[in-house]
């Protein structure tokens, strides 16, 4: 079945959010510069490499995931939905690292400057790629759950509350690598199926899913409007989340 009314309205509210936020956190970093890369190679970039910077960024890409999602869930194609929700889990979590020090007001430890420097390092240290030096030293996906889970959730076992995300990423792993057991999602008995139907409960249920991925997209923005203080756009994030989902994330309208 496709997605109902009330999740398309949903859907809308979110992305026109979330674009709205990220327009007006633009307004408050140094904006991208035109630059020299390497050889004839120019582009637009941020040359500052703050934080804020990099959150929007990284709400932008939430923007693009989750109306992939939406799209790819709408022509029936779960394999690459699945991947795309798995994006979206580690971008959410990419956003609570970078805009935790900012949020709760305490110092950057090692790994957010660790972080920011891989995330705003080229791809390529040279004009032909075969030839580029640089290495990746990026942050651990394990130590960005434990910074997660121990400054977003106080009270609660940081061990337990990082297994639960673990669990939650595994879910979806599958789809992004390949794995046999989640490509027999499209397998009917006798044939592989592309795309399912709309009918087929394997692509409701994964639509019924997206509908949290939705809510959760919108509070991952909202984390990152946060991080702008009270010049950013929180309250207006903040205020749309709740005129649209109750605190579980279940469509209210």
């Amino acid at each position: 079945m496709p997605f109902s009314n009330k999740e398309e309205a949903a859907f809308t509210t979110a992305v026109q959010t979330i674009d709205q936020a990220v327009a007006r956190m633009e307004t408050l970093v140094p904006q991208p510069i035109w630059t020299h890369l390497h050889g004839n190679d120019h582009a637009h970039r941020y040359v500052e490499h703050q934080a804020r910077q990099a959150l929007i960024l990284k709400s932008v890409r939430l923007s693009s995931a989750l109306r992939a999602g939406w799209v790819l869930l709408q022509t029936g194609l779960v394999l690459d939905a699945g991947a795309t929700m798995r994006v979206m889990d580690e971008l959410d979590s990419d956003i609570m690292f970078i805009a935790g020090p900012l949020v709760f007001q305490h110092p950057r430890e090692p790994r957010h400057d660790q972080y920011l420097a891989e995330f705003f390092q080229e791809e390529f240290d040279h004009p032909d790629p075969l030839q580029a030096t640089q290495r990746r030293n990026r942050v651990s996906r394990r130590d960005i759950r434990a910074y997660v889970a121990r400054t977003y959730n106080a009270g609660l076992p940081v061990s337990q509350v990082v297994a639960v995300t673990e669990t939650i990423d595994a879910t979806f792993s599958g789809y992004v690598h390949g794995a046999a057991v989640h490509i027999m999602d499209v397998y009917d008995g006798r044939n592989f199926v592309l795309p399912l139907q709309t009918t087929d409960r394997r692509l409701s249920d994964m639509m019924e899913q997206y509908v949290l991925y939705v809510h959760r997209a919108m509070m991952a923005v909202a984390v990152a409007a946060k991080a702008f203080g009270d010049s950013g756009p929180f309250e207006f994030v903040y205020k749309k989340v709740n005129s649209v989902f109750t605190d579980d994330g279940k469509i209210q309208f």
